[in-house]
């Protein structure tokens, strides 16, 4: 299954940093979107590769079912979490990305979310891998652009911060480092590191801005502007609005909350 590409409705573009607005109709939120959503939002391969060693210390006592419910990472419906896994998702299929570690699984509660980033991984290019760093908002508020993309708090200062913050940069990488010692993608790892010891602005940045309304330019043209024109930020960024019509958001959200017992999993 594959995150459809979705149909480009807008592009705007300043200097380093380009915007993009993507649109996916009601009948393009389907069976194959929504399952690959679920395989984000569920943490299937990490739940998969836990459910392996309980299996392998539970003994006949414990059933798999109950091992599952139990024990495997599950957490609440927040639309912020939907929307972080639909982000992804569109972001590994669509965009040459790989987010091999998911940050939520070194939160100690399944509703924390870390400080830092929402997104860190590696992107695979005409030269070779480079890290990737970015962030995600949701939001269903029909006001262009929404309010989580403003203040602080929002997507374009999270995204700045990034770009003209080597230190949090840094604890990025050494923390997907520190996963990729005995990773089967410790090479593009390595690849990545290699490239951004060389030159520290040689990573891509991304904003991801996931929304329940109608297209609109309006939601990006600021950030886009102002990101584009900040002269400390020296890396290329790309923002996108991914757009679900006739209330397809929600369509993906109440389809997970139906899947509330635990995704199937080898067993």
């Amino acid at each position: 299954m594959k995150f459809s590409e979705g149909k480009q409705v807008y592009k705007l573009s300043e200097s380093n940093c380009i915007g993009v607005g993507l649109r996916w109709s009601k009948d393009q939120v389907n069976g194959d979107l929504i399952a690959r959503v679920g395989e984000v939002f569920f943490d299937e391969q990490g739940n998969e590769e836990f459910l392996e060693l309980l299996t392998g210390v539970g003994g006949s006592e414990f059933s798999t079912i109950e091992l599952k419910h139990t024990w495997l990472k599950f957490g609440t419906f927040d639309l912020w979490r939907v929307g972080e896994a639909i982000a992804e998702a569109f972001l590994v299929d669509n965009c040459s990305c790989n987010f091999p570690w998911p940050m939520s699984r070194d939160s100690r509660r399944q509703t924390a979310s870390l400080p830092g980033a929402d997104l860190v991984g590696l992107k695979k290019d005409k030269a070779s891998y480079r890290f990737i760093f970015g962030e995600i908002k949701t939001s269903s508020q029909e006001r262009y652009p929404p309010s989580v993309m403003l203040g602080s708090k929002g997507l374009q200062k999270q995204v700045e911060y990034l770009a003209v913050n080597p230190k949090i940069r840094r604890d990025l990488v050494r923390y997907l480092g520190n996963h990729a010692r005995s990773a089967t993608w410790k090479g593009q790892y390595q690849l990545a590191l290699k490239r951004y010891l060389t030159n520290s602005e040689d990573y891509q940045l991304i904003g991801v801005l996931v929304r329940g309304v109608l297209p609109n330019p309006r939601d990006l043209e600021k950030c886009v502007r102002e990101l584009g024109t900040k002269s400390s930020i020296k890396t290329n960024i790309k923002l996108y609005g991914l757009y679900f019509l006739d209330d397809g958001l929600l369509e993906i959200k109440d389809s997970l909350i139906s899947r509330q017992s635990i995704p199937s999993t080898n067993s």
